[in-house]
């Protein structure tokens, strides 16, 4: 809808352009763009599938949990890199932002460190937001 400029007001439209990857129901990408295939309702990774811009696979989760899901399509984005202290000592991993929703209003921001695709092993990282 937002590249239809439908649906969402300008100002909608500037913060979708601003800080959402392009997300469809069907991988439709320009030749060359990476992508990641996601369960609609997967969590922790589960059957998460990276494609590299030739269109192979880069990276799978390894796990089907959520495999009979329709999927979204989603243009992949790096995650950033972090060392991270825990109880065993450092560890580099990939930085992960997630907010949730709760019956449409915020309720939660998590950061969690692991590899390209976060799955359950993943590290919780501490965090706050201060407003």
């Amino acid at each position: 809808m937002h590249l239809a400029g439908e649906f969402y007001t300008e100002e909608e439209h500037e913060t979708i352009e601003a800080y959402m990857l392009p997300t469809f129901m069907e991988p439709c990408f320009p030749e060359g763009t990476p992508y990641v295939a996601k369960p609609i309702l997967g969590r922790e990774g589960s059957g998460v599938t990276i494609y590299a811009g030739s269109g192979d696979i880069a990276e799978a989760s390894g796990e089907d949990e959520y495999g009979d899901q329709p999927m979204i399509y989603q243009q992949y984005a790096e995650l950033p890199r972090i060392r991270v202290e825990t109880l065993n000592g450092p560890y580099d991993g990939r930085l992960l932002w997630g907010c949730f929703l709760i019956d449409g209003r915020s309720s939660a921001v998590i950061a969690r460190v692991g590899g390209s695709i976060t799955n359950n092993l993943s590290y919780y990282l501490p965090s706050s937001v201060i407003g």
